[in-house]
């Protein structure tokens, strides 16, 4: 909350009114159809754009505006996310930037681990927890997805949770994808940059960290603190510091 109200004051001091927002209570058995509730109040609120964000992201207060020049930057921009990050304690951060990639004929996503930075950059698939989508992709997805394989109608026709040979995937995945097959490309300004707040915070400076450790032992990383160590004690005078032993 306090990100967001760091965007309302950065639009308050340009003069603009730019945001419209509504406070509600969106729950279902999924996350699909929290977000699907979501856009069903954005359509009939008359905005131009949804903006997506999750109660666990942190940001600076001028990534709407920079989201925003991104879209009217580029003519086909219709869906523009930022830079975030995931991951779990049993796994490494990896950036939600994704390629597409093949699989027994279907679509499905690869981590982009080097992802070209401060750039914006087209790609197959990236998260909903930073993401800026303009109303007509939501017109055009409820035309192309508006049945059911059983005949019915589809009251989620841009959010779902699916899965392949039981590999399963989110459904901001499957807004990608349902976007992709609509011809509407997917965009990630990697110069908006977000936190992921879990036990610590998931960042791009983190992610850096953890790359530049990637593949080297803790006793290869003690080693080389025990000789940054002794090297600083050379240059110190003495008794001036005492620094802890390695444990």
């Amino acid at each position: 909350m306090d990100s967001v109200a760091g965007v309302f004051s950065y639009f308050v001091e340009k003069g603009e009114a730019v945001i419209r927002a509504t406070v509600t209570v969106n729950s279902g058995p999924r996350v699909a159809e929290g977000r699907s509730q979501v856009v069903d109040q954005f359509t009939n609120s008359g905005c131009e754009w949804l903006w997506m964000v999750d109660s666990d992201m942190t940001f600076a207060p001028d990534s709407l505006d920079r989201l925003l020049e991104t879209a009217y930057s580029i003519d086909d921009a219709l869906i523009v996310g930022g830079l975030c990050f995931g991951g779990r304690a049993e796994r490494p951060m990896f950036p939600t930037v994704y390629e597409l990639i093949e699989v027994d004929g279907l679509p499905m996503t690869k981590i982009v681990d080097n992802y070209p930075k401060d750039s914006i950059i087209k790609v197959g698939a990236t998260g909903a927890a930073f993401m800026l989508v303009h109303k007509s992709v939501f017109g055009v997805m409820q035309k192309a997805f508006k049945t059911l394989p059983n005949g019915k109608e589809n009251p989620y026709p841009w959010f779902v949770e699916a899965s392949h040979e039981g590999r399963p995937f989110g459904e901001d995945i499957a807004f990608c994808l349902k976007a992709q097959a609509c011809g509407i490309p997917v965009y990630v300004d990697t110069g908006v940059k977000t936190g992921h707040v879990k036990t610590w915070e998931l960042c791009e400076e983190r992610y850096d960290e953890q790359k530049a450790l990637a593949g080297r032992n803790v006793i290869d990383v003690v080693r080389e603190l025990d000789e940054a160590k002794a090297k600083l004690r050379a240059l110190l005078p003495k008794a001036a510091l005492t620094l802890p032993a390695s444990p």
